[in-house]
């Protein structure tokens, strides 16, 4: 056996049915929108009552997982659920009633999906706290079972690790405990975990963003949003309040992947969506754009060097300082020659960038690391390389091949990198889902369409078999990465 594989079954079960009542994800039968119960002020009947989110407790190195409810799975732990209800009455005889537990957990509709955390192989419910909105009597319901689902999620800075994300989340709680979801636009404090309700639909029409304090592509201390149809805007949020600046003119569209422009918190330079793909610059809090014409390819890439300029990149060699102010451009000189095979950048760490086709290459000393199929190729030239995802995030380096066979992280920090080539462990994938620690590649089942997960850890390059992952009655459909 390949050293570094884990087999286990191919249907991962979680806790069975014993973790419905006190996770809130075994779903109810009954409506979400029931009107009438005893309320804890004593029995009266009470309508729905509004609650809002607080809190919600997500880290960058999380793996988030959408679970949805599965018929099957409910049936096949209809007796475990009898079981516990059979501990839980023979609990309450054994246990006084001061050391109780008086609420009751939030039942959650059956077509509703949630969000959990997969850590250790376990699916764990994300840390959230909800609270009422007004006074008045209010349901005898634990609000921290109530959970959410997280529909879209990015890095808003990386040195805070504050969020922005599209969720849903409870509106309302009936008196028995039924729970109503709506979905809104949040901006979530990395440092308290609260979560601010953004009024107006911010990420609807968001295609990527660019996190504040990328060191390649905005140094600024604001996110930089990729909007649809080629235009650019920063969001601000302080005191409560986000604030979207649309910093380009509708006018010009910009070439819209992330390593086409860069923001330093004063200029926006990328490159034109137009023939010969001049370089536009724009000043935040003006509407007018300056063009500087170039001999372009079409194949070019703008970053941010260590020294705070911005550089315009063509092909592998051609590289030149644009000054923004005075619209000039010279050539920029590195102080180690460039290894073949670096074109457009994809991320810098400190004097470190990683080109398009995996190779990371130091600026300062000319040292140089491949990444495609690491290790096997670490100092080996392969500029024909297939590659499926290149980027340099904070202080890792990442790369998957186009099979989806190869994948390999590298910490420029510690000078550590791991790869794993699944076709040395007779796998196959067809897709895949990279998150900060751990990739996740994926098969389907031909037989039920189920989809199995194949974990690569990055800290260490084991492989493990998940299979199918599940909880109680609910299995998971789709991970979400966060962006």
């Amino acid at each position: 056996m390949p050293k570094g594989i884990l087999f286990r079954s191919s249907l991962f079960s979680l806790g069975l049915g014993l973790l419905l009542a006190s996770c809130g994800g075994g779903g109810s039968s009954s409506s979400n929108n029931s009107n009438t119960g005893s309320g804890s002020g004593g029995g009266g009947t009470v309508g729905p009552v509004s609650v809002s989110l607080e809190t919600v407790a997500l880290s960058p190195e999380d793996v988030l997982a959408k679970a949805r409810y599965d018929a099957s799975l409910a049936q096949a732990s209809f007796g475990t659920i009898k079981a516990r209800e059979f501990l839980n009455a023979l609990s309450d005889l054994l246990i006084s009633p001061a050391n109780a537990q008086s609420n009751s957990p939030i039942k959650i509709s059956n077509s509703q999906d949630i969000t959990r955390k997969l850590e250790s192989g376990s699916l764990v419910s994300i840390s959230v706290t909800y609270e009422i909105d007004g006074t008045g009597a209010s349901p005898s319901c634990d609000l921290s079972t109530g959970e959410i689902l997280v529909n879209k999620i990015w890095i808003a800075n990386r040195n805070t690790n504050d969020f922005i994300a599209n969720l849903s989340v409870m509106s309302s709680v009936s008196s028995d405990c039924n729970a109503t979801y709506e979905t809104s636009d949040y901006f979530i404090d990395g440092q308290t975990n609260q979560a601010y309700k953004i009024d107006e639909d911010i990420l609807g029409s968001v295609n990527d963003v660019i996190p504040a304090k990328d060191p390649a592509f905005n140094t600024s201390d604001n996110a930089l949003l990729i909007l649809a149809g080629g235009q650019v805007a920063e969001l601000e949020f302080a005191e409560g309040i986000a604030t979207v600046t649309q910093l380009t003119a509708d006018s010009l569209r910009l070439q819209d992947r992330y390593w086409e422009m860069a923001y330093d918190g004063t200029y926006l330079v990328g490159f034109a969506a137009r023939d010969g793909n001049p370089i536009v610059v724009y000043k935040k809090g003006s509407t007018s754009f300056e063009l500087i014409r170039v001999e372009g390819n079409g194949y070019m890439n703008m970053f941010i060097n260590s020294a705070g300029d911005f550089v315009w990149k063509q092909g592998m060699t051609d590289m030149k300082v644009v000054d923004p102010a005075s619209l000039s451009l010279t050539p920029y000189e590195t102080a180690a020659p460039q290894p073949p095979g670096v074109f457009s950048h994809r991320g810098r760490y400190e004097s470190w960038v990683l080109g398009d086709r995996c190779i990371l290459w130091n600026m300062a000393d000319g040292s140089w690391i491949n990444l495609y199929f690491y290790p096997q190729n670490t100092d080996v030239e392969t500029g024909g390389a297939r590659l499926d995802y290149v980027r340099l995030s904070d202080k890792y380096a990442y790369c998957v091949d186009s099979t989806f066979d190869g994948y390999a992280r590298y910490d420029l920090e510690d000078g550590v990198g791991v790869g794993v080539d699944l076709a040395r462990f007779g796998l196959v994938a067809n897709s895949y889902k990279l998150f900060e620690d751990f990739a996740f590649a994926e098969v389907t089942n031909k037989a039920n369409s189920d989809v199995e997960y194949i974990e690569i850890d990055f800290s260490n390059g084991d492989v493990t078999q998940l299979g199918v992952i599940k909880q109680g009655s609910r299995k998971v459909i789709e991970l979400q990465p966060v962006g």
